[in-house]
């Protein structure tokens, strides 16, 4: 048997291993989105959708980050518990896509699935712009609210 050849740490190995770790978090995301929507009889499971997924650098886990479709009927949890009962058979489906293309992983990594929380954040920001516009519209009255309306107007001009 050969010695494995050492991986050394340089700013060239550092873009390749950062690159690589991109693809297959690329990959994982794309194969369990297609598992979920194709491949699952469970209509909790066929209306989640993966909007990403993280491999750790050792592609030992995979943080893989969910949402439902129909958020008002289905409960974040019971999406979680769904995908965690289907995490074997979601691994397999994982397993037998990688080792269809070679893409040189020798594990499949752990399945940590979360709960994508963007869309949540991005409106509570929006309220927080809305109800600063709102203070500042107040503290500048009716008369200086159109004056700077007008002077943003002017300026686009």
């Amino acid at each position: 048997m050969g010695k494995r050849k050492a991986f050394i740490v340089s700013p060239a190995n550092e873009k390749i291993a950062s690159t690589r770790v991109a693809r297959v978090s690329e990959l994982i995301c794309r194969v369990l989105a297609t598992l979920l929507a194709r491949e699952s009889r469970d209509p909790i499971l066929s209306g989640i959708v993966v909007t990403e997924a993280r491999v750790s650098r050792d592609f030992s886990v995979a943080h893989v980050y969910v949402r439902h479709l129909q958020p008002e009927e289905i409960s974040r949890q019971e999406a979680l518990d769904a995908l965690e009962r289907a995490k074997g058979w979601l691994r397999r489906g994982l397993a037998l896509q990688i080792a269809k293309g070679d893409r040189g992983l020798r594990n499949v990594p752990q399945i940590v699935f979360h709960w994508d929380e963007a869309i949540e954040r991005i409106h509570r920001i929006e309220e927080l712009f809305a109800e600063i516009a709102s203070e500042h519209h107040l503290s500048e009255g009716p008369k200086g609210a159109e004056l700077s309306a007008r002077a943003s107007l002017e300026g686009n001009l």
